[in-house]
Protein backbone atom coordinates (compact mmCIF):
# COMPACT_ATOMS: atom_id res chain seq x y z
CA UNK A 1 0.00 0.00 0.00
CA UNK A 2 1.21 3.49 -0.91
CA UNK A 3 -0.14 6.15 1.48
CA UNK A 4 0.25 9.78 0.41
CA UNK A 5 0.39 12.88 2.60
CA UNK A 6 -1.43 16.12 1.78
CA UNK A 7 1.64 17.95 0.44
CA UNK A 8 2.31 15.23 -2.14
CA UNK A 9 -1.08 15.50 -3.84
CA UNK A 10 -1.39 19.27 -3.39
CA UNK A 11 1.74 19.73 -5.47
CA UNK A 12 0.66 17.24 -8.15
CA UNK A 13 -1.23 18.29 -11.28
CA UNK A 14 -4.12 15.86 -11.67
CA UNK A 15 -3.57 15.84 -15.43
CA UNK A 16 0.21 15.71 -15.22
CA UNK A 17 2.58 12.85 -15.90
CA UNK A 18 3.12 12.05 -12.21
CA UNK A 19 -0.61 11.61 -11.64
CA UNK A 20 -0.80 9.41 -14.73
CA UNK A 21 1.94 7.17 -13.34
CA UNK A 22 0.14 6.95 -10.00
CA UNK A 23 -2.95 5.80 -11.87
CA UNK A 24 -0.82 3.28 -13.75
CA UNK A 25 0.62 1.93 -10.50
CA UNK A 26 -2.88 1.61 -9.08
CA UNK A 27 -4.33 0.05 -12.24
CA UNK A 28 -1.50 -2.47 -12.48
CA UNK A 29 -2.41 -3.83 -9.03
CA UNK A 30 1.29 -3.79 -8.12
CA UNK A 31 0.39 -1.49 -5.23
CA UNK A 32 -2.73 0.22 -3.97
CA UNK A 33 -2.62 4.02 -3.65
CA UNK A 34 -4.51 5.73 -0.83
CA UNK A 35 -4.74 8.71 1.49
CA UNK A 36 -6.03 8.91 5.06
CA UNK A 37 -9.51 10.46 5.29
CA UNK A 38 -8.06 13.60 6.86
CA UNK A 39 -5.74 14.12 3.89
CA UNK A 40 -8.71 14.00 1.51
CA UNK A 41 -10.61 16.53 3.62
CA UNK A 42 -7.60 18.85 3.84
CA UNK A 43 -7.24 18.76 0.06
CA UNK A 44 -10.95 19.44 -0.48
CA UNK A 45 -10.85 22.28 2.06
CA UNK A 46 -7.80 23.93 0.47
CA UNK A 47 -9.46 23.80 -2.95
CA UNK A 48 -12.76 25.14 -1.60
CA UNK A 49 -11.04 28.01 0.21
CA UNK A 50 -9.15 28.91 -2.97
CA UNK A 51 -12.51 28.94 -4.79
CA UNK A 52 -14.02 31.15 -2.07
CA UNK A 53 -11.15 33.62 -2.40
CA UNK A 54 -11.62 33.83 -6.17
CA UNK A 55 -15.39 34.11 -5.73
CA UNK A 56 -15.06 37.04 -3.34
CA UNK A 57 -12.64 38.78 -5.69
CA UNK A 58 -15.03 38.30 -8.61
CA UNK A 59 -18.00 39.46 -6.54
CA UNK A 60 -16.16 42.63 -5.49
CA UNK A 61 -15.10 43.31 -9.09
CA UNK A 62 -18.72 42.99 -10.24
CA UNK A 63 -19.96 45.34 -7.50
CA UNK A 64 -17.36 47.88 -8.60
CA UNK A 65 -18.47 47.43 -12.21
CA UNK A 66 -22.11 48.04 -11.26
CA UNK A 67 -21.10 51.32 -9.65
CA UNK A 68 -19.17 52.36 -12.74
CA UNK A 69 -21.98 51.21 -15.08
CA UNK A 70 -25.31 52.32 -13.61
CA UNK A 71 -27.27 51.37 -16.75
CA UNK A 72 -28.28 47.81 -17.62
CA UNK A 73 -27.74 44.64 -15.64
CA UNK A 74 -24.41 43.17 -14.63
CA UNK A 75 -24.60 39.42 -14.11
CA UNK A 76 -23.18 38.12 -10.84
CA UNK A 77 -21.00 35.03 -10.31
CA UNK A 78 -23.94 32.94 -9.09
CA UNK A 79 -24.53 31.43 -5.68
CA UNK A 80 -21.46 30.60 -3.63
CA UNK A 81 -21.44 26.83 -2.95
CA UNK A 82 -18.45 25.71 -0.91
CA UNK A 83 -19.82 22.22 -0.26
CA UNK A 84 -20.24 21.66 -3.98
CA UNK A 85 -16.62 22.70 -4.47
CA UNK A 86 -15.47 20.30 -1.76
CA UNK A 87 -17.49 17.43 -3.21
CA UNK A 88 -16.13 18.12 -6.68
CA UNK A 89 -12.53 17.85 -5.47
CA UNK A 90 -13.26 14.76 -3.41
CA UNK A 91 -14.45 13.11 -6.60
CA UNK A 92 -11.46 14.35 -8.60
CA UNK A 93 -8.90 13.09 -6.09
CA UNK A 94 -10.99 9.96 -5.60
CA UNK A 95 -10.22 8.98 -9.19
CA UNK A 96 -6.55 8.91 -8.25
CA UNK A 97 -6.55 7.40 -4.75
CA UNK A 98 -8.74 5.44 -2.37
CA UNK A 99 -9.50 6.70 1.14
CA UNK A 100 -8.49 5.03 4.41
CA UNK A 101 -11.45 5.45 6.81
CA UNK A 102 -10.85 7.61 9.91
CA UNK A 103 -10.76 6.38 13.50
CA UNK A 104 -11.64 8.45 16.54
CA UNK A 105 -8.59 7.10 18.36
CA UNK A 106 -6.27 8.79 15.85
CA UNK A 107 -7.82 12.21 16.49
CA UNK A 108 -7.79 11.77 20.27
CA UNK A 109 -4.14 10.71 20.23
CA UNK A 110 -3.32 13.60 17.88
CA UNK A 111 -4.90 16.12 20.24
CA UNK A 112 -3.08 14.55 23.19
CA UNK A 113 0.27 14.72 21.41
CA UNK A 114 -0.25 18.34 20.42
CA UNK A 115 -1.13 19.30 23.99
CA UNK A 116 1.98 17.53 25.29
CA UNK A 117 4.28 18.40 22.37
CA UNK A 118 4.93 14.75 21.50
CA UNK A 119 6.29 14.13 17.98
CA UNK A 120 5.29 14.74 15.29
CA UNK A 121 3.63 17.66 17.13
CA UNK A 122 5.77 20.67 18.01
CA UNK A 123 5.74 24.33 18.99
CA UNK A 124 6.02 27.16 16.48
CA UNK A 125 6.53 30.84 17.26
CA UNK A 126 4.28 33.34 15.50
CA UNK A 127 3.66 37.03 16.26
CA UNK A 128 5.82 36.77 19.35
CA UNK A 129 3.90 33.84 20.84
CA UNK A 130 4.43 30.09 20.98
CA UNK A 131 1.72 27.89 19.45
CA UNK A 132 1.36 24.13 19.69
CA UNK A 133 0.63 22.52 16.31
CA UNK A 134 0.56 19.11 14.69
CA UNK A 135 -2.61 17.32 15.85
CA UNK A 136 -3.73 16.70 12.27
CA UNK A 137 -0.26 15.60 11.16
CA UNK A 138 -0.19 13.17 14.08
CA UNK A 139 -3.60 11.77 13.09
CA UNK A 140 -2.40 11.24 9.51
CA UNK A 141 0.77 9.53 10.73
CA UNK A 142 -1.15 7.26 13.10
CA UNK A 143 -3.62 6.36 10.36
CA UNK A 144 -0.75 5.12 8.17
CA UNK A 145 0.80 3.18 11.08
CA UNK A 146 -2.55 1.66 12.00
CA UNK A 147 -3.07 0.46 8.44
CA UNK A 148 0.30 -1.32 8.54
CA UNK A 149 -0.57 -2.93 11.89
CA UNK A 150 -3.89 -4.23 10.58
CA UNK A 151 -2.45 -5.57 7.30
CA UNK A 152 0.39 -7.81 8.37
CA UNK A 153 1.01 -9.19 4.87
CA UNK A 154 1.52 -5.78 3.20
CA UNK A 155 4.46 -3.45 2.73
CA UNK A 156 3.45 0.14 3.44
CA UNK A 157 5.11 3.17 1.82
CA UNK A 158 4.28 6.48 3.49
CA UNK A 159 5.10 9.38 1.15
CA UNK A 160 5.41 12.88 2.59
CA UNK A 161 7.48 15.92 1.76
CA UNK A 162 7.04 17.14 5.36
CA UNK A 163 10.53 16.12 6.48
CA UNK A 164 10.40 18.49 9.47
CA UNK A 165 7.67 16.39 11.10
CA UNK A 166 8.02 12.95 9.52
CA UNK A 167 11.77 12.82 8.92
CA UNK A 168 13.78 12.17 5.78
CA UNK A 169 13.33 8.41 5.81
CA UNK A 170 16.60 7.70 7.62
CA UNK A 171 15.82 8.61 11.23
CA UNK A 172 12.85 9.38 13.50
CA UNK A 173 12.36 10.90 16.96
CA UNK A 174 12.05 8.34 19.79
CA UNK A 175 8.25 8.65 20.10
CA UNK A 176 7.78 7.89 16.39
CA UNK A 177 10.30 5.05 16.49
CA UNK A 178 8.05 3.54 19.13
CA UNK A 179 5.03 3.98 16.84
CA UNK A 180 6.53 1.77 14.14
CA UNK A 181 8.18 -0.72 16.48
CA UNK A 182 5.97 -3.60 15.37
CA UNK A 183 5.99 -2.77 11.66
CA UNK A 184 9.43 -1.22 11.05
CA UNK A 185 10.51 -4.04 8.73
CA UNK A 186 7.64 -3.33 6.31
CA UNK A 187 7.00 0.40 6.81
CA UNK A 188 9.08 2.75 4.68
CA UNK A 189 9.07 6.54 4.51
CA UNK A 190 9.64 8.24 1.14
CA UNK A 191 9.98 12.00 0.82
CA UNK A 192 8.86 12.71 -2.75
CA UNK A 193 6.63 11.47 -5.52
CA UNK A 194 9.67 11.25 -7.80
CA UNK A 195 11.28 8.82 -5.39
CA UNK A 196 8.13 6.73 -5.36
CA UNK A 197 7.90 6.66 -9.16
CA UNK A 198 11.56 5.68 -9.47
CA UNK A 199 10.90 2.87 -7.00
CA UNK A 200 7.98 1.33 -8.88
CA UNK A 201 8.36 2.28 -12.55
CA UNK A 202 11.00 2.08 -15.25
CA UNK A 203 10.91 4.11 -18.48
CA UNK A 204 10.22 1.94 -21.53
CA UNK A 205 9.41 2.24 -25.21
CA UNK A 206 6.19 1.26 -26.93
CA UNK A 207 5.69 0.77 -30.65
CA UNK A 208 3.02 3.14 -31.99
CA UNK A 209 1.37 0.37 -34.00
CA UNK A 210 1.14 -1.73 -30.84
CA UNK A 211 -0.55 1.12 -29.00
CA UNK A 212 -3.00 1.66 -31.88
CA UNK A 213 -3.82 -2.05 -31.96
CA UNK A 214 -4.52 -2.04 -28.22
CA UNK A 215 -6.72 1.06 -28.56
CA UNK A 216 -8.73 -0.61 -31.35
CA UNK A 217 -9.34 -3.78 -29.33
CA UNK A 218 -13.03 -4.46 -28.59
CA UNK A 219 -12.42 -4.11 -24.85
CA UNK A 220 -10.90 -0.65 -25.35
CA UNK A 221 -13.68 0.54 -27.64
CA UNK A 222 -16.26 -0.74 -25.16
CA UNK A 223 -14.70 1.36 -22.38
CA UNK A 224 -14.88 4.50 -24.55
CA UNK A 225 -18.48 3.80 -25.57
CA UNK A 226 -19.52 3.20 -21.97
CA UNK A 227 -18.12 6.54 -20.80
CA UNK A 228 -19.63 8.43 -23.74
CA UNK A 229 -23.08 6.91 -23.14
CA UNK A 230 -22.91 7.49 -19.38
CA UNK A 231 -23.43 11.22 -19.82
CA UNK A 232 -19.80 12.18 -19.18
CA UNK A 233 -20.22 14.86 -21.85
CA UNK A 234 -23.36 16.95 -22.31
CA UNK A 235 -24.09 20.06 -24.36
CA UNK A 236 -21.27 19.56 -26.84
CA UNK A 237 -20.73 20.67 -30.43
CA UNK A 238 -21.47 18.01 -33.02
CA UNK A 239 -22.06 17.40 -36.72
CA UNK A 240 -25.62 16.55 -37.75
CA UNK A 241 -26.22 13.67 -40.20
CA UNK A 242 -22.50 13.11 -40.91
CA UNK A 243 -23.31 9.89 -42.82
CA UNK A 244 -24.63 12.18 -45.57
CA UNK A 245 -21.33 14.08 -45.69
CA UNK A 246 -19.69 16.79 -43.59
CA UNK A 247 -20.65 19.98 -45.38
CA UNK A 248 -22.09 22.55 -42.98
CA UNK A 249 -19.79 25.10 -41.41
CA UNK A 250 -22.17 25.51 -38.44
CA UNK A 251 -22.06 23.07 -35.53
CA UNK A 252 -25.27 22.39 -33.58
CA UNK A 253 -25.18 21.65 -29.86
CA UNK A 254 -26.06 18.12 -28.81
CA UNK A 255 -27.49 17.75 -25.33
CA UNK A 256 -26.67 14.04 -24.95
CA UNK A 257 -26.30 10.69 -26.67
CA UNK A 258 -29.34 8.41 -26.91
CA UNK A 259 -27.72 5.12 -26.05
CA UNK A 260 -24.11 4.17 -26.75
CA UNK A 261 -22.67 5.61 -29.98
CA UNK A 262 -20.46 3.73 -32.41
CA UNK A 263 -16.76 4.55 -32.01
CA UNK A 264 -13.63 4.40 -34.16
CA UNK A 265 -10.01 5.29 -33.47
CA UNK A 266 -8.83 8.33 -35.43
CA UNK A 267 -5.32 9.06 -34.12
CA UNK A 268 -2.83 8.33 -31.32
CA UNK A 269 -0.26 10.91 -30.19
CA UNK A 270 2.03 11.81 -27.28
CA UNK A 271 2.77 8.24 -26.18
CA UNK A 272 4.72 7.64 -22.95
CA UNK A 273 5.53 4.10 -21.75
CA UNK A 274 6.66 2.65 -18.42
CA UNK A 275 7.20 -0.84 -17.12
CA UNK A 276 5.46 -1.44 -13.80
CA UNK A 277 6.10 -4.85 -12.32
CA UNK A 278 5.74 -7.36 -15.15
CA UNK A 279 3.45 -5.12 -17.19
CA UNK A 280 4.11 -2.52 -19.87
CA UNK A 281 1.83 0.49 -19.52
CA UNK A 282 1.57 3.54 -21.70
CA UNK A 283 -0.32 6.80 -21.64
CA UNK A 284 -1.42 8.39 -24.90
CA UNK A 285 -3.62 11.13 -26.30
CA UNK A 286 -6.27 9.47 -28.46
CA UNK A 287 -8.80 11.11 -30.77
CA UNK A 288 -11.96 9.06 -31.30
CA UNK A 289 -14.80 9.48 -33.80
CA UNK A 290 -18.30 8.93 -32.38
CA UNK A 291 -21.42 8.29 -34.47
CA UNK A 292 -24.91 7.61 -33.17
CA UNK A 293 -28.24 9.04 -32.09
CA UNK A 294 -28.50 12.10 -29.91
CA UNK A 295 -30.75 15.01 -29.07
CA UNK A 296 -30.04 18.52 -30.30
CA UNK A 297 -30.50 21.62 -28.17
CA UNK A 298 -33.19 23.09 -30.43
CA UNK A 299 -35.08 19.89 -31.26
CA UNK A 300 -36.85 17.30 -29.07
CA UNK A 301 -36.55 14.60 -31.74
CA UNK A 302 -33.60 12.21 -31.98
CA UNK A 303 -31.02 13.05 -34.64
CA UNK A 304 -28.09 11.25 -36.19
CA UNK A 305 -24.97 13.04 -34.95
CA UNK A 306 -21.21 12.64 -35.08
CA UNK A 307 -18.47 14.09 -32.90
CA UNK A 308 -14.73 13.89 -32.30
CA UNK A 309 -13.55 13.16 -28.77
CA UNK A 310 -9.99 13.72 -27.53
CA UNK A 311 -9.01 11.72 -24.45
CA UNK A 312 -5.93 10.90 -22.43
CA UNK A 313 -5.85 7.15 -21.83
CA UNK A 314 -3.84 4.59 -19.89
CA UNK A 315 -3.28 1.32 -21.76
CA UNK A 316 -1.85 -2.00 -20.66
CA UNK A 317 0.18 -3.56 -23.47
CA UNK A 318 0.83 -6.80 -21.57
CA UNK A 319 -1.42 -9.78 -21.12
CA UNK A 320 -3.92 -11.49 -23.37
CA UNK A 321 -6.37 -8.58 -23.34
CA UNK A 322 -5.45 -4.88 -23.37
CA UNK A 323 -6.91 -2.74 -20.59
CA UNK A 324 -7.85 0.86 -21.24
CA UNK A 325 -8.52 3.48 -18.57
CA UNK A 326 -9.65 6.98 -19.51
CA UNK A 327 -7.63 9.42 -17.41
CA UNK A 328 -9.37 12.59 -18.54
CA UNK A 329 -11.10 13.95 -21.61
CA UNK A 330 -12.00 17.13 -23.42
CA UNK A 331 -15.52 17.98 -24.51
CA UNK A 332 -16.53 16.38 -27.82
CA UNK A 333 -16.33 18.68 -30.84
CA UNK A 334 -17.75 18.77 -34.34
CA UNK A 335 -16.15 16.59 -37.00
CA UNK A 336 -13.60 17.82 -39.52
CA UNK A 337 -14.12 17.28 -43.23
CA UNK A 338 -11.41 14.64 -43.33
CA UNK A 339 -13.18 12.58 -40.65
CA UNK A 340 -15.91 11.35 -42.99
CA UNK A 341 -13.84 8.48 -44.40
CA UNK A 342 -13.03 7.13 -40.92
CA UNK A 343 -16.49 7.53 -39.39
CA UNK A 344 -17.72 4.28 -37.78
CA UNK A 345 -20.90 2.58 -38.96
CA UNK A 346 -24.05 4.08 -37.49
CA UNK A 347 -25.77 0.75 -37.14
CA UNK A 348 -25.47 -1.50 -34.11
CA UNK A 349 -23.92 -4.95 -34.38
CA UNK A 350 -22.21 -3.97 -37.64
CA UNK A 351 -25.45 -3.81 -39.65
CA UNK A 352 -25.10 -2.20 -43.05
CA UNK A 353 -27.02 1.03 -43.63
CA UNK A 354 -27.27 0.20 -47.34
CA UNK A 355 -28.79 -3.26 -46.81
CA UNK A 356 -32.16 -4.02 -48.37
CA UNK A 357 -35.09 -2.84 -46.27
CA UNK A 358 -37.15 -5.45 -44.39
CA UNK A 359 -40.45 -6.64 -45.78
CA UNK A 360 -43.80 -5.39 -44.52
CA UNK A 361 -44.31 -8.29 -42.11
CA UNK A 362 -40.85 -7.86 -40.64
CA UNK A 363 -41.43 -4.12 -40.38
CA UNK A 364 -44.67 -4.61 -38.45
CA UNK A 365 -42.92 -7.03 -36.10
CA UNK A 366 -40.05 -4.61 -35.49
CA UNK A 367 -42.44 -1.73 -34.84
CA UNK A 368 -44.18 -3.89 -32.26
CA UNK A 369 -41.00 -3.94 -30.21
CA UNK A 370 -40.82 -0.16 -29.93
CA UNK A 371 -41.94 1.67 -26.80
CA UNK A 372 -43.61 5.05 -26.50
CA UNK A 373 -40.91 6.41 -24.21
CA UNK A 374 -37.93 7.25 -26.42
CA UNK A 375 -35.63 7.43 -23.42
CA UNK A 376 -36.35 3.78 -22.58
CA UNK A 377 -35.57 2.42 -26.02
CA UNK A 378 -32.39 0.54 -26.63
CA UNK A 379 -29.99 1.92 -29.20
CA UNK A 380 -30.83 -0.97 -31.51
CA UNK A 381 -34.54 -0.14 -31.33
CA UNK A 382 -33.85 3.52 -32.05
CA UNK A 383 -31.70 2.60 -35.01
CA UNK A 384 -34.36 0.32 -36.43
CA UNK A 385 -37.00 2.98 -35.85
CA UNK A 386 -35.04 5.59 -37.79
CA UNK A 387 -34.08 3.09 -40.45
CA UNK A 388 -37.75 2.22 -41.00
CA UNK A 389 -38.83 5.88 -41.03
CA UNK A 390 -36.15 6.82 -43.56
CA UNK A 391 -36.36 3.85 -45.91
CA UNK A 392 -39.74 2.10 -45.75
CA UNK A 393 -42.19 3.93 -48.05
CA UNK A 394 -45.28 3.20 -45.92
CA UNK A 395 -43.85 4.95 -42.87
CA UNK A 396 -41.84 7.48 -44.79
CA UNK A 397 -45.04 8.87 -46.32
CA UNK A 398 -47.32 8.72 -43.28
CA UNK A 399 -48.81 5.28 -43.94
CA UNK A 400 -49.14 5.72 -47.73
CA UNK A 401 -47.04 3.61 -50.07
CA UNK A 402 -46.82 6.45 -52.60
CA UNK A 403 -45.64 9.93 -51.74
CA UNK A 404 -48.39 12.54 -51.35
CA UNK A 405 -49.00 14.71 -54.41
CA UNK A 406 -47.19 17.99 -54.46
CA UNK A 407 -49.37 20.97 -53.59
Amino acid sequence: MIILDTNILWGTKLRGSSAELLRAIRASHVERVAVPWLVMEKLAAKRALAYEEKYEAADKALRDLKQAKPWGNVQGPGRRDLERAREYWREEYGRLVEVIPPKDAHFREGAYREANRIDPCRTVRSHGKDHKVGARDAAIWLSAIDYAVEHEDELVFFVSGNTKDFGDGTSLPPAMVGDIAGVADRFEILTSLDGLIERFTKPAEADLSQVEEAARAPESLAAVVELAASGASTNFLCTEAPHHGIRSASSPVATRWLGPPSVALESVEDVSAHRIGDHLWCTATVRWLLHGFGTLFDSPKPSVIGAAWTTRVLLSLSGAEPRLTLLHHEEPTALRRGDAASLPSLWAQGADAEAAEPGMAETELLLGFLKDDAGARSLRELQLYHWIENWHPRYRYGGRIKPPPEE
